[in-house]
């Protein structure tokens, strides 16, 4: 694929093109991969990597998630992530105006089919967190967002305080 600015994946076959992403949306990603990625390596739940970084569920399936944090034990991180036997224990998307349709729906449905312990999908304009789980109902996060990867740890992420002085649309 051409090295460009664009974000390339495919799903169920089907190329998925996006837009490079928003200033907006690169700060909540920083802040998230701060709170998550200091959260998961003192814990050792696992490893925290973000875009770009493929995971790979097969040939027709090779994602590229905003955030994404790994099991443990993950010795070293190569190019991407063979997610055919292991699902990552965390997959974040920042919704993008482009993006939307996509992390709602055939992405939501795609890790919730058991790709993934656990989807997030972050909505600036929305200033929500929603949470997706196998097996489960979808649950709508506004004030506080509360992870348990791992018996014991405990991450509490402020909502308000993650979209903080940033514009609610990308």
């Amino acid at each position: 694929m051409p090295e460009d600015r664009f974000r390339r994946e495919l799903l169920d076959g089907a190329l998925l093109v996006s837009p490079g992403c928003s200033g907006a949306h690169q700060e909540i990603l920083r802040r998230l991969l701060r709170l998550v990625g200091d959260f998961v390596e003192h814990h050792g739940v696992g490893t925290a990597t973000f875009a770009p970084f493929d995971v790979v569920y097969s040939p027709n399936d090779v994602l590229e998630p905003d955030l994404v944090v790994l099991p443990a034990p993950v010795a070293t991180l190569g190019k991407n992530w063979n997610g055919t036997n292991t699902p990552p224990t965390l997959v974040v998307e920042i919704v993008s105006p482009s993006s939307r349709t996509r992390d709602y729906q055939p992405k939501r449905d795609f890790y919730v089919a058991g790709h993934a312990l656990e989807y997030w999908i972050v909505d600036a304009e929305r200033r929500v967190i929603v949470v997706a789980r196998p097996g489960e109902r979808d649950v709508t996060h506004a004030v506080e967002l509360v992870w348990l990867p791992a018996r014991g740890a405990t991450l509490r992420i402020d909502i308000n305080a993650l979209f903080a002085g940033l514009p609610s649309g990308e």
